[in-house]
């Protein structure tokens, strides 16, 4: 819930491992109020449902540089 309604979400990712794991993986460029809303409900929603939970901003993605060079490279091969 945020600001008393009731929202919704759709997490980025569901990864399942050959041993059966089930992961939820939910990637941010940013972090609001709304998303550590969102961040929540999901750890929440895992822990009670048998999901690991794994949450990453784009910080977390971007060590050296390697996030960037990577949207990059997809951009360029559009173009």
């Amino acid at each position: 819930m945020l600001d008393g309604i009731k929202k919704y979400t759709t997490p980025d990712f569901l990864i399942e491992l050959n041993d059966n794991t089930k992961i939820i993986e939910e990637v941010k460029g940013w972090v609001s109020k709304k998303e550590l809303v969102k961040k929540e409900a999901l750890k929440k929603y895992c822990t009670e449902n048998g999901f690991s939970f794994s949450y990453k901003t784009q910080k977390d993605l971007n060590i050296n540089g390697n996030y960037r060079k990577f949207l990059k490279k997809i951009n360029d091969e559009k173009n």
